[in-house]
This record gives structure tokens, C-alpha cells and sequence, in this order.
């Protein structure tokens, strides 16, 4: 704060006119108290109070990834660029939340709704395509295969002294442990393109997969993002050591080691 430390001053209150609080005793900084180390001791306790003000208490796993936004822009498909593809990719999300993942009833109705409501009707063909395309994959089948299984689910779990929290695509339960399965729409050309965007993304799954374990104390086998344009499904390497990579980026962001 500009011009805080010209805040420390004596101040002796007046005394009440009627007398009435003489006998209370009150208790100022005396001549004494008024010295170069009294303030330095006082401008660190504020400057302690202050960083411990600043630091996030939660911090999401999106966050761990340090995603600038959603999706990607792709230079070469025009109805993707800027906020219309960020829209889109919100559109895919909503109707998967809502659409009957094994029939896909009503997809081409669903679309038009959510394309109309981020902005962009024109575009409910190109949602459509994208959200059949995960319900064709192997990797929701199995979902709806599996023992249980949920869409949009919740988690969050204690971190040092903060939380890790996030909204998982889609959850399910398998002989052996969870699945975590995130659905992304950036429109990726080649193999190195999939391995930068696992690379953006591989904090972001390692912080779902450490939630959800601290949550549950459950174990996460696999965590997966399925990329809908070129339609490919990607697990995460070495998923334990993700989950430590997402742990020490959200204590350092917790101890305020790091600026948000």
C-alpha cells in the first residue's frame, strides 16, 4: 500500500470533557515505543499479514496448467478463431452434460440451443459433429460400460493448507480404480501438436487425479483427454508423477512462492 509506512504515528486521544472515562485507564504508545526498531517490528507483521491475504486459498486444476483459455485458436479455420472458438468448445461441453450419452437422442436439437446461446447458431452442424464424435469413442463406451459413472462431477481435495478443485468431463469407476476422462477441442494437425497440447494440459490432469485421490482416498488409474478434432483419445504418462508435478505447483502457489 502507497504510503503505508507513513501511517505509524503517536496518537493520544483527548481526554473527555466531563471527566467521565478519567479513571479508565488507556493504553498509547509512549515515547519509548517510538523507535526505528518498534516500526521495523510493525511494517513486518503488516507486510506477513498482507502476504498472507494475497495467497489463493483454492486454486483449480485448470489453473495448475496455466491455461491462458479453453481452447486454442486454430489460424486456418476462421469460425475457430478468438471467441468463437472458445464458444464453441463451451457449446461441446454443454450438450455433452446433457445429451444421452448412448443414443445421443435429440444431439441435433441440443446443438442448435447451445450454439445459439454462446452466440454462435451458424455453427450447431460443426457441435454436433464434435460431441457424436465422443460418443462414438472407445473411451465414453467404456464409461457406459463401467460399474458407475458420472458427467461434470465435482471434486476438490486438501493440499497443504489450501484445495485443489476442479469440474471432471467425466468420471468413471473400472476394476481397478477411476478414470478421468477431459474432453478438449482444439484442432490439432500433427503428432507434435498432440504432444505440445499433453504438455499444456498434463498439470490439469495430474491435479484432477490428486483432488480426487485426497478427496476419496480412492485410486486414480487413468487420466485421459479426448481430443475431438482429429478425434483422439491421449492418457497421461506416468500419471503419479503428474499428480507429484500438480502437488509442488499447488504448494508453491499455497506457500506464495509463486505470483498467480
Amino acid at each position: 500500500m502507497d504510503g503505508a509506512d507513513h501511517l505509524w504515528e503517536r496518537f493520544d486521544p483527548p481526554a473527555p470533557e466531563d471527566g467521565s472515562l478519567a479513571t479508565l485507564p488507556i493504553e498509547t504508545a509512549t515515547p519509548e515505543d517510538d523507535t526505528p526498531e518498534a516500526r521495523q517490528h510493525w511494517k513486518e507483521e503488516r507486510d506477513t499479514a498482507y502476504a498472507a491475504q494475497s495467497r489463493p486459498f483454492s486454486v483449480a486444476a485448470t489453473r495448475l496448467a496455466q491455461e491462458e483459455k479453453d481452447e486454442q485458436d486454430i489460424a486456418d479455420e476462421p469460425w475457430r478463431r478468438g471467441r468463437a472458438g472458445t464458444s464453441i468448445g463451451r457449446a461441446v461441453h454443454a450438450v455433452l452434460q446433457v445429451v444421452d450419452l448412448e443414443t445421443g437422442n435429440g444431439l441435433e436439437d441440443i446443438a442448435k440451443a447451445q450454439a445459439a446461446a454462446e452466440g454462435v447458431p451458424g455453427r450447431a452442424d460443426d457441435i454436433a459433429r464434435l460431441v457424436r464424435r465422443a460418443l462414438d469413442s472407445p473411451l465414453v463406451k467404456r464409461a457406459l460400460n463401467s460399474e458407475r459413472w458420472w458427467r461434470e462431477a465435482p471434486v476438490a481435495g486438501p493440499v497443504g493448507d489450501g484445495i485443489v478443485e476442479g469440474f471432471i468431463d467425466l468420471l468413471f469407476e473400472e476394476e481397478g480404480g477411476f478414470v478421468i476422462v477431459d474432453y478438449k477441442t482444439d484442432a490439432l494437425r500433427s503428432d507434435d501438436e498432440i504432444e505440445q497440447a499433453m504438455a499444456r494440459y498434463r498439470l490439469q490432469g495430474g491435479g484432477y487425479a490428486l483432488a480426487l485421490g485426497k478427496a476419496t482416498g480412492a485410486t486414480v488409474k487413468e487420466v485421459s483427454f479426448l481430443f475431438l478434432e482429429p478425434n483422439r483419445e491421449v492418457p497421461v504418462d506416468d500419471l503419479s508423477g503428474a499428480m507429484r508435478e500438480a502437488e509442488g505447483a499447488a504448494l508453491a502457489l499455497f506457500s506464495g512462492s509463486t505470483s498467480q
